[in-house]
């Protein structure tokens, strides 16, 4: 679950030979799926989306399967890839069509009031967008995604999240009980209170060794009882206690929670920190630092099973979601506005480094 997406149009003749994804007219179906029509400028979004996601899974594999430097992005003809046996175009295509599938089987559900967000979660998928929109339009809008159809985009990641919890959440028709998440919990993440020191650049080795030396210092001090508040302000200055009503808070505002490997927030000390006991402390140095970490008990705290619990359910279930929600969607019925679909095509694809050189032409909004 994750997704954000957008929309605005290049025009004059001279820049749609270099951008001709971005010109269509305004509110044009490229798709319509199940009776759900899906404007040029959804399915655009969803396209380079995809096309996102996909040279990311282009770059890893060329990472992973290369023992020298992997090629930069800029050096990579994705076009001439293959991912999962599909030629690169086609996989991205394929993609999008189904993103767009998982629209139109949102919106159904929509329409008949079987779907439903709270005005908080409208609002908070608003303003989601607001922000993101400042440092992602550079990269929609000359692809032919407005703001309106990057929030429209970005609503439907909140109603995916909304059906998700409709089946495993409290109430679900296949609810995940309690003793399942916090035993899960507690397995994918460790919590501890946590104390870094990062070399600066161009540190001597004489620099770092004073600094392990200090910071042995203080593991001496956690281990005889000393406040780990207390050392976390001789090295930070004093901690602002958080007065901000009406949101829970966690019983330490110095604790962090590390992630297993497979989780959205892994850390590389995950192993290490979860291995200690209840209590221990343990320094440990690699090539940027210093970290000190105080092992706690993640369960403790309803705090973190409050405020995790989605996350969880994610790590138990999203596979699952993910196909049963495919297998709902296989049989829509798709009918394509051909002239549409025609010049919506990956090639077409744009971003800020092959924009340069195109500002000069004049431009026109076609869809908003």
């Amino acid at each position: 679950m994750k997704l954000f997406k957008k929309l605005l149009a290049m025009g004059l003749c001279a820049a749609l030979v270099l951008s001709m994804v971005g010109c269509h007219e305004k509110n044009e179906t490229a798709l319509t799926i199940n009776g759900v029509k899906i404007t040029s400028a959804l399915y655009l979004s969803a396209l380079f989306e995809c096309d996102t996601e996909a040279r990311t899974k282009v770059d890893e594999s060329k990472q992973s399967s290369s023992s020298s430097a992997a090629a930069t992005s800029s050096e990579t003809d994705y076009l001439s890839e293959k991912i999962d046996g599909q030629d690169y175009s086609d996989y991205v295509k394929a993609q999008a069509l189904q993103r767009c599938k998982e629209y139109a089987f949102y919106q159904k559900m929509i329409d008949e009031g079987k779907l439903k967000l709270t005005d908080e979660e409208i609002s908070q998928a608003n303003s989601t967008a607001d922000y993101y929109w400042s440092y992602y339009s550079s990269y929609y809008e000359p692809n032919g995604v407005s703001k309106e159809t990057y929030k429209k985009a970005l609503l439907y990641s909140y109603y995916s999240n909304a059906y998700f919890k409709s089946i495993y959440g409290a109430g679900g028709e296949k609810e995940v009980d309690s003793a399942t998440i916090s035993k899960t919990l507690d397995e994918k993440y460790v919590l501890a209170d946590v104390l870094t020191k990062t070399y600066e650049d161009g540190a001597t080795d004489s620099t770092k060794a004073a600094l392990k030396k200090t910071f042995e210092g203080y593991v001496t001090r956690l281990k005889k009882g000393e406040a780990f508040k207390k050392i976390y302000e001789e090295v930070n200055g004093a901690v602002t206690a958080d007065a901000s009503e009406g949101t829970e808070k966690p019983q330490d505002s110095l604790a962090q929670t590390l992630g297993a490997s497979d989780t959205s927030n892994a850390s590389e000390d995950f192993d290490t920190v979860k291995a200690m006991k209840l209590g221990d402390v343990k320094l440990i140095e690699n090539t940027s630092g210093l970290t000190i970490y105080v092992r706690k008990d993640i369960l403790a705290d309803k705090y973190y099973l409050n405020t995790m619990t989605d996350s969880v359910l994610y790590l138990l279930k999203q596979e699952e979601f993910e196909k049963t929600v495919k297998e709902k969607t296989a049989d829509l019925k798709v009918e394509e506005n051909g002239f549409a679909m025609g010049r919506l095509k990956v090639k077409n694809l744009e971003y800020p480094s092959q924009q340069q050189g195109t500002t000069d032409a004049t431009t026109t909004t076609t869809e908003q």
